[in-house]
């Protein structure tokens, strides 16, 4: 599963989105409990403007893991892509009081 989630990095950091989802299927169907898939594939679906398909890969990282600072900023910005500014900023707030590394 790692090899898939590796591949798909990969193909996120060369605009390849649709690949990169295929690979993070992939390697979330092996193992679903693995939140860097969730959010590779919430990073893939943003790209390709399904905000609404980020935001569930978002909202399933959060569920498991309250704690992820960037699954909330990620988040906020597709929020943001589908104006709801109030969900947007109560994610980024969220993200910033995490990890400072996410304030704006």
């Amino acid at each position: 599963f790692d090899a898939y989630g590796n591949r798909g990095r990969t193909y996120l950091t060369l605009g390849q989105y649709a690949r990169a989802i295929q690979d993070f299927d992939e390697a979330i169907r092996l193992n679903p409990q693995d939140d860097r898939f969730y959010i590779g594939r919430g990073v893939a679906y943003y790209h390709l403007g399904e905000y609404e398909r980020s935001i569930q890969d978002y909202d399933e990282v959060i569920g498991r893991n309250p704690q992820n600072a960037m699954a909330y900023y990620n988040r906020g910005d597709a929020h943001t892509k589908v104006g709801q500014d109030l969900e947007a900023r109560t994610d980024y707030d969220m993200a910033c009081r995490l990890d400072s590394k996410f304030c704006k």
